[in-house]
């Protein structure tokens, strides 16, 4: 049962969970996980982890107090939320119609994840969607954890995936957010590019979340 881990201190990465160890892995190419390493390093310099959210929070409903914010207001928010840093956004979408403000976004952020009877952690990106409706005193928000990725599968899609530019890489990872209410246990989800992400689906807070251990060029490919 995977068990939640106290956040980092630094900031820039967001917790994440301990999921079940797999049967086994083998080394990944040393400069493969040197990409893989630069990729999320590029992702933590951006700073956008949490980003989504402080534009959010004036907008947010709290105890004594429905914030009504003005159509400017909307605005400007709309526009903030089109500005947010581009490393690590997969989608997203704001607009302002009729005094109905949505915005919504996907994302990978930072994190780290632990395997079971493993001692350290192991660096990751997590797949995160957030989406807000503010419709004036009506706001609504949604944040979900969609997977985490070790930076292990990240550098297996570096090795063997057909593209390794590193937007098409991220862009890979988009099937996962498609995929994640759809699939149950053992799962091989097929990426953008060719090939698939292969893991299992484990529990956070009676949510399901896909934990990605490695990917695959081809089903005949050791899935380790």
């Amino acid at each position: 049962m995977p068990q939640p881990k106290t956040p980092s201190a630094g900031g820039d990465e967001n917790s994440s969970f301990s999921v079940a160890r797999p049967a086994s892995r083998t080394l990944v190419p040393f400069e493969y996980i040197g990409v893989a390493r630069a990729l999320r390093n590029k992702i933590v310099a951006a700073k956008a982890t949490g980003a989504a959210a402080k534009l959010l929070a004036p907008f947010r409903p709290r105890p004594g107090f429905t914030p009504f914010p003005t159509h400017r207001r909307m605005y400007r928010l709309c526009q903030s939320w089109v500005d947010l840093p581009d490393a690590g956004r997969l989608s997203f979408v704001a607009n302002l119609r009729e005094g109905r403000l949505r915005v919504a976004e996907l994302r990978v952020v930072p994190a780290r994840i632990r395997f079971e009877g493993w001692d350290d952690d192991e660096l990751a990106l997590s797949l995160r969607s957030m989406a807000a409706i503010c419709a004036p005193p009506a706001f609504t928000c949604a944040e979900t954890l969609i997977a985490d990725v070790g930076l292990h599968a990240l550098a297996r899609r570096f090795e063997r995936g057909n593209d390794r530019n590193e937007a098409t890489v991220l862009r890979d990872l988009s099937p996962l957010a498609h995929a994640h209410r759809a699939v149950g246990g053992k799962f091989a989800i097929p990426a953008t590019s060719g090939g698939s992400w292969v893991g299992a689906v484990t529990t956070v807070a009676g949510q399901p979340v896909l934990a990605v251990r490695t990917f695959v060029s081809s089903p005949s490919e050791p899935s380790a």
